[in-house]
């Protein structure tokens, strides 16, 4: 209960020091994991809980469909895309058509809906909502050096549409025909 002679430090249930720095936005904190032939005898984790960049036209739109009339707008962040460009760092000021730049586009990598997105709305006490957002696609025609980036966008590359709102970067793996690469996005609102 918050009353005049409450602190402000026990008002926000935090406390702030002297030179003591305050971290980024939690709003829409998330973090990426990759495996490559998820469930097979051959499964390599590639990367776990690497934490992702929330874009700001991602923040805008996010923001959007969640407090402004949305009327008009495409469906969810649950498309799940690839990239093997060694360049690609992943930027708040990145877009969609950024992200198409260097998205790869064939050998069964091709941005696509999610297998699963789970909703988990958290308990009263902590207030924490999590999406878990998983998409495990097939390399099917020809070998793919390299990928290294995903990036949840909210509508298919022939949309030309769709907004760029997370990316992250995990380590290089290279794929062969038939191996499989799981990615599962766990996005968190406080």
């Amino acid at each position: 209960m918050i009353t005049e002679n409450t602190t402000r430090d026990e008002q926000l249930n935090t406390k702030l020091s002297k030179n003591s720095t305050i971290k980024e936005s939690q709003f829409g904190s998330g973090y990426l994991t990759v495996i490559k032939n998820a469930g097979k005898s051959n499964e390599e984790v590639i990367c776990k809980d690497v934490h992702n960049v929330l874009t700001a036209e991602g923040t805008a739109w996010v923001h959007d469909q969640c407090y402004i009339d949305n009327s008009g707008q495409t469906g969810g962040a649950r498309y799940i895309g690839l990239s093997n460009d060694g360049s690609f760092t992943p930027d708040r000021d990145d877009d969609r058509a950024s992200w198409e730049a260097v998205e790869e586009n064939s050998n069964g990598l091709v941005r696509a809906n999610a297998d699963s997105a789970v909703f988990n709305a958290g308990v009263s006490s902590t207030y924490i909502a999590t999406s878990t957002i998983v998409k495990t696609f097939t390399c099917d025609t020809g070998a793919v050096a390299g990928i290294r980036v995903s990036s949840l966008l909210n509508n298919t590359r022939a949309s030309g549409t769709s907004i760029l709102v997370h990316s992250a970067t995990f380590t290089s793996v290279d794929l062969e025909v038939d191996d499989t690469l799981q990615v599962t996005w766990v996005i968190t609102l406080y």
